[in-house]
């Protein structure tokens, strides 16, 4: 929960000794910042995001240089700082006025990197140091245009798609004014180093100089013992979705918009809803994933990490499986998304589950609940008989057929419906097992691991029963959410009215 106080108006000394400690909501901070060019028909200074603060309507100018610093809200030191030079759409844009401005030199550009380059090298900053070891983290700017209006446009023209976090930051200026109860008539970061009698910092240009006085901001306010507890959140036409008339986002005011105008945003309701739960499984993960894994390939979506599950099997081995509960329809709604997404060179299955699913990977992990969470049989009577040899496929495209996979194994003998292949989410699944006569015959099978089916190499595993016993429990669970009329898949709402379905098709259509 969060809980806010009133503070009184405060001075320019440190007095936290008189304040009630309290928690931050994220473990770090980021200050991010830019320069920007000047655009043509403007005869005003270029400068930073901050320039234009209060003038909607002239045009922002293309980012030439970004810069960040990482503070640490627990050491209350900058941890890390980094800055690069944005290659412009075209270099007639260096005009001498935004090189004077920016204190650059035209040449400087030739090692310029491009801002997909950039905002990846930030995504990897982020990833390295934050979301591989599951700490919070905001961003904090001077102004709301850098994320409302000058980096979306920007990205817009380079078909560059934004990650989660930059959807949500603070505003140092509104910051400001909720530590110091003052809004003072102030036109540049400068003013504000100024106004609180800092010791000005210069450096060799304007964004790296800037973003260095954020980081002073920001230390400044944390250690007079103010909180940034209310971030600023972004719909996906990066408008500002948070009421500006309360002070608590995450309060029992609910704004009025639909869930289809928010996508991969965070939800304009409290992060979590006591009424409802939502429950996603992850197939495919690497035997050696664990949280921070599965938090990179979840990043952007809100859950607690006590609240990942990993299924393991009778015998207490990781299954490739993990289940999260989730507290957002929204948050939900994205997870599903992600659907045969990447980790690393493996693409992951994510499907809707339920409680109950999830009750059972959780008590997979205590041996002495396995006994109790044991899978009924899924197997028929008299597909396992004693003898019986088992061999797990896995790369199947897509495409291939039962018949395709009988055609691979033409000189052995395979039982009757001896293959077992499910659909997964409308489509064939790349994994199967199949059945085999006696074990010779699967031992033979072994000669054609990395052969090819179509264009695909196919890997060979040998299997036991109890494997296949869980593969069809999970494949083939009665429990799972079945498509109908009235539940279709995961298609955009204004899509639906024009969308039909067709179920039961051969797999050779």
């Amino acid at each position: 929960f969060y809980l806010f106080l009133n503070k009184t108006p405060n001075t320019h000394t440190k007095n936290s000794q008189n304040q009630i400690a309290m928690e931050s909501t994220f473990d770090f901070l980021i200050a991010f910042h830019s320069v920007n060019t000047v655009p043509d028909d403007s005869s005003a200074q270029p400068s930073s995001t901050n320039a234009l603060l209060h003038e909607d309507s002239k045009p922002q100018g293309n980012i030439i240089h970004l810069a960040w610093g990482i503070y640490d809200l627990k050491k209350k030191i900058v941890i890390e700082e980094s800055d690069y030079l944005i290659a412009p759409p075209s270099q007639s844009l260096l005009t001498e006025q935004t090189l004077a401005h920016s204190r650059l030199q035209k040449e400087v550009f030739n090692g310029a990197i491009t801002l997909k380059d950039a905002i990846q090298k930030f995504n990897d900053t982020c990833y390295q140091n934050f979301m591989s070891k599951n700490c919070s983290f905001c961003l904090v700017t001077y102004g709301d245009e850098l994320l409302t209006k000058v980096l979306p446009n920007d990205c817009k023209e380079q078909g560059i798609k934004l990650a989660s976090h930059f959807f949500c930051y603070f505003n140092i200026i509104e910051e400001f004014g909720k530590c110091y109860k003052f809004m003072g008539n102030f036109h540049s970061i400068a003013d504000y180093i100024a106004y609180l009698k800092l010791k000005e910092t210069k450096a060799n240009n304007l964004a790296t100089e800037e973003n260095k006085s954020i980081s002073r901001l920001i230390h400044r306010l944390t250690n007079d013992g103010h909180q940034f507890v209310t971030p600023k959140f972004l719909n996906p036409q990066h408008q500002i979705v948070t009421d500006e008339n309360t002070h608590n986002h995450f309060g029992d005011t609910r704004a009025s918009k639909k869930w289809g105008t928010f996508v991969k945003s965070k939800s304009p309701d409290s992060f979590k809803n006591p009424n409802k739960k939502f429950y996603i499984r992850l197939r495919g993960l690497p035997y050696n994933a664990r949280e921070p894994e599965v938090s990179y390939f979840l990043r952007g979506i809100r859950y607690n990490r006590d609240e990942i599950q990993f299924l393991h099997d009778f015998e207490g081995k990781f299954s490739g499986e993990a289940y999260i509960m989730l507290h957002s329809e929204a948050d939900f709604k994205e997870a599903i998304s992600y659907h045969l997404s990447y980790l690393g060179n493996r693409y992951i299955e994510v499907f809707e589950t339920n409680e109950s699913e999830y009750a059972r990977a959780k008590a997979s992990q205590m041996p002495e609940k396995r006994q109790n969470v044991k899978n009924p049989n899924y197997i028929e009577d008299n597909l396992l008989q004693e003898g019986r040899g088992i061999l797990r496929l896995r790369g199947l495209p897509y495409s291939s057929t039962e018949n395709d996979v009988r055609d691979f194994f033409r000189n052995l003998k395979i039982v009757k419906d001896g293959v077992k292949r499910p659909i997964i989410g409308g489509k064939p699944s790349g994994e199967a097992y199949v059945v085999f006569e006696n074990k010779d015959e699967a031992h033979k099978g072994l000669a054609l691991n990395m052969e090819k089916i179509g264009t695909r190499f196919i890997e060979i595993f040998v299997a036991n029963a109890r494997e296949l016993d869980n593969f069809m429990y999970h494949a083939y669970n009665s429990e799972q959410n079945q498509y109908s009329h009235n539940r279709m898949p995961n298609i955009p709402l204004d899509k639906r009215r024009n969308t039909l379905m067709m179920m039961g098709l051969p797999f050779s259509v």
